[in-house]
């Protein structure tokens, strides 16, 4: 079943700021360890890590993504090809 245009549309409208949003939060919570200055902080650690898990999201959806255009199924996942093991 799949949704109409405008919907979908907006669906993916709404995860693509709740992803901005999240991506922009992130760095700014929680503890670090080490120095004490919070500019050094937020530019060496956490900022440098949020973008490595935005990337690594990013390419293990593109891989999904492959995989279910490669074999024209939307429940295709990496154990189809036994690459998850």
């Amino acid at each position: 079943m799949s949704l109409p245009a405008p919907r979908a549309s907006r669906r993916l409208l709404i995860l693509l700021f709740i992803s901005a949003g999240i991506l922009l939060v992130a760095p700014l919570v929680g503890p670090a360890p080490g120095r004490a200055d919070p500019a050094w902080i937020f530019w060496k650690l956490r900022l440098p890590r949020s973008l490595a898990a935005a990337l690594a999201g990013a390419g293990l959806s593109a891989a999904g993504m492959g995989f279910q255009a490669l074999f024209r199924n939307p429940l295709a996942t990496p154990f189809t090809l036994g690459v998850a093991s």
